[in-house]
């Protein structure tokens, strides 16, 4: 869950980059309508595709649905995400917001009956986005904030720039994107990070006929990159 909610939240907000409603992604941006997007993915070690579909209402409540992960090689799999929510802005000073989201991985050892899912709770303000998220099965929640350098004396620059940072327990991650919307519905971006992140995968094998689980634990640290190119429509 930790990579694809920041991925989400980082290709939500292209669709309304160099605009004075730039969102953060995670919120109804209070425009009736639907829209979605295609983009193309390269980092440090793997190349993929990632996409959306996004409706939302007059009145708050939005849903979209989202996939990644299709990286062409023996691991291919698919995460989809879909969210239903509500938000509402008070007075042009902030903007209050909740939802819930589910995570599902196809070709993947994980079922969809062990799917995961989360709620969350946060607000805009200005140029800072700050979110809460809770897993039904965990004690502990989860911290977002991001922050649009767009704003001041930076508001006139032909670039979106964006800082973000995730919690997760002992996992984080802290980015800067640099974005252009270089035609109508064309945007380029590179995001560089910073991220300490690990998990455990459960793998099997076989022993002279007899089959055994080991649980192994993954972990990385460091700087990443990642130049994409995007499609919104």
């Amino acid at each position: 869950m930790f990579r694809g909610m920041i991925i989400l939240l980082l290709l939500l907000d292209i669709s309304y980059a160099q605009s004075p409603d730039i969102r953060s992604g995670l919120f109804s941006n209070g425009r009736f309508g639907n829209s979605a997007g295609i983009f193309m993915n390269t980092g440090d070690d793997q190349f993929e595709f990632d996409g959306f579909f996004e409706t939302e209402t007059n009145f708050g409540l939005y849903g979209n649905i989202w996939f990644s992960q299709i990286d062409f090689d023996k691991d291919t799999n698919i995460e989809m995400n879909t969210t239903i929510g509500y938000a509402k802005k008070y007075k042009d000073l902030a903007k209050l917001g909740m939802g819930y989201t589910k995570y599902s991985y196809i070709g993947d050892e994980v079922s969809l009956m062990n799917d995961q899912a989360e709620i969350f709770v946060g607000a805009d303000t200005g140029p800072i986005t700050f979110a809460v998220f809770y897993e039904p099965d965990s004690m502990v929640p989860d911290f977002l904030g991001t922050i649009n350098l767009n704003y001041g004396p930076l508001s006139d620059i032909p670039l979106d720039i964006s800082l973000l940072g995730y919690i997760e327990k002992e996992n984080y991650e802290l980015n800067i994107r640099v974005s252009k919307v270089v035609q109508k519905y064309l945007s380029i971006g590179y995001i560089l990070t910073w991220e300490k992140y690990g998990n455990d995968k459960k793998i099997k094998y076989n022993i002279e006929g007899q089959e055994y689980n080991k649980q192994i634990k993954y972990e990385s640290t460091g700087f990443f990159n990642i130049i994409y190119i995007g499609f919104v429509f």
